[in-house]
């Protein structure tokens, strides 16, 4: 059976002013998009200000929730996104949607470009939220089954134990 994914961009992991979560909220509400909803899943010291201060039909916050329950809400997503002001050498939360086919919009810095596929259009400029913002316009008019295929393929094949083996290989043999 398949399920019926929800409108929704997801973001989940911790909610502090370095996760750009935020910017994010006030970046997707000035969209006005009224089919889709933000769900923000985690904890942190920004959680009850941002709740009280966002209290909107379209944002919802969950708090914490289980790794497994966090993998149903990824796989019911439209998108995954995360706008993190943070320098990320293995985003989490990008290869859990990617393996899942779900599209993702992620900030062009740290190691996040080595884990999509080359020319992936949905990277924006760090803390440019202009950029965020159209990226959120333009990714709900697109293939999203298209594009999160193509991340799916594409990780399968950066993490695969032939590979991760050669690559460990070629380390310790030096």
């Amino acid at each position: 059976k398949v399920i019926q994914s929800k409108k929704q961009f997801l973001y989940a992991g911790r909610i502090s002013k370095e996760k750009g979560i935020e910017e994010l909220i006030t970046s997707f509400l000035c969209l006005s998009l009224k089919n889709y909803f933000l769900k923000i899943i985690g904890t942190g010291p920004d959680l009850e200000r941002l709740k009280f201060k966002y209290q909107d039909k379209n944002v919802s916050f969950t708090g914490f929730m289980e790794n497994q329950d966090v993998q149903k809400e990824i796989q019911n997503s439209s998108v995954v996104v995360s706008a993190t002001k943070l320098y990320e050498g293995q985003p989490t939360l990008l290869c859990e949607a990617s393996l899942k086919s779900v599209p993702v919009i992620f900030p062009n810095s740290g190691g996040i470009a080595e884990f999509l596929p080359k020319e992936y259009s949905f990277l924006f400029e760090q803390n440019n939220y202009d950029d965020l913002k159209r990226l959120l316009k333009t990714i709900i008019n697109s293939d999203l089954n298209k594009i999160g295929n193509e991340n799916k393929i594409f990780i399968d094949n950066l993490i695969n134990q032939e590979n991760l083996l050669e690559v460990f290989s070629k380390a310790t043999s030096k």
